[in-house]
């Protein structure tokens, strides 16, 4: 398996709601430019959050199609299932195509 030909520069903001809602920029390139994977749903991009000990549920990103491009990604935190808590670490995890990339210690974003 091949390294992904995508990357992420930059993922704005990096605070936001603990309750959801938050529009998310992630910046970079190589993202999928199809988000209509209707024969194959892995086809598109999909963005997750988790806690970084995995501690709590995964929160979806819920991707924005119309402002989605091959150097943007641009979706909208759905309400997480729990309580995050004060000033948690989440990272993000990223699949365009299928392929999924997780987030380094610098792609982290402050749940408070």
């Amino acid at each position: 398996m091949g390294v992904p030909l995508f990357r992420v520069s930059s993922i704005t903001p990096n605070k936001g709601s603990r309750v959801g809602g938050s529009r998310i920029t992630i910046s970079g390139q190589g993202f999928s430019t199809n988000q209509f994977g209707y024969d194959d749903p892995s086809l598109g991009n999909k963005v997750t959050f988790y806690h970084k000990d995995e501690e709590h549920p995964a929160v979806q990103c819920v991707v924005q199609t119309y402002y989605t491009s091959s150097t943007r990604i641009v979706c909208d935190l759905a309400k997480p299932d729990v309580y995050w808590g004060d000033w948690l670490e989440y990272r993000i995890r990223i699949s365009v195509d299928g392929t999924w990339m997780d987030s380094t210690g610098t792609n982290i974003y402050c749940g408070g």
